[in-house]
This record gives structure tokens, C-alpha cells and sequence, in this order.
């Protein structure tokens, strides 16, 4: 939310400034518009990830055993290879 609340609050500021410094009202709002999809664009997968990181935290919260506190260690690449590995490769 902190980071919408960021691209909200400084697209007014960039209209404001280009605005009274240039004294074209049309364009300063094309460019604050460009403005606020280019941030909006670069700041989309941290919107993502934590949305996705609260979703999950609210998740544990409500059903403890879905998400496993320990989960199992992955088992090691090398017993993995191993197993995969042709019987007549040596």
C-alpha cells in the first residue's frame, strides 16, 4: 500500500512543479500521466510480491496446516543424479 501511496502522491507534485514552471497545463498532465504509468510499471512486481507475501502471512494465520512451519529438506542433487544416471555410465 506504501508504494501506491508513493506513485499517488508524487504524480500531483510532478504535475504541480511542470506546471507552474512551464505554464502548459496539457502538457504537464501528459507528462505526469507518463509519469505515473512509468512507476507504475517499474513498481508492479514489489506491488506483486508483497501482496503475495500478505496473502500468505493471512493464510497461516488462519489454517496453521496448510503452510508446514518445517518443511522436509529437499533431498540431495547428487543421490538425485545419481538414481537418474544410466547403469552402463560408470
Amino acid at each position: 500500500m506504501l508504494l501506491i501511496r508513493s506513485v499517488l502522491v508524487m504524480v500531483p507534485v510532478v504535475l504541480l512543479i511542470n506546471g507552474f514552471s512551464k505554464g502548459d497545463w496539457i502538457d504537464a498532465t501528459l507528462f505526469a500521466l507518463a509519469v505515473a504509468v512509468g512507476l507504475t510499471l517499474e513498481m508492479l512486481p514489489m506491488i506483486v510480491s508483497s501482496n503475495l507475501a500478505k496473502g500468505a502471512m493471512a493464510r497461516r494465520k488462519v489454517d496453521c496446516q496448510t503452510a508446514e512451519r518445517r518443511p522436509e529438506p529437499w533431498r540431495d542433487g547428487s543421490a538425485l543424479h545419481r538414481q537418474n544416471r544410466h547403469p552402463d555410465a560408470g
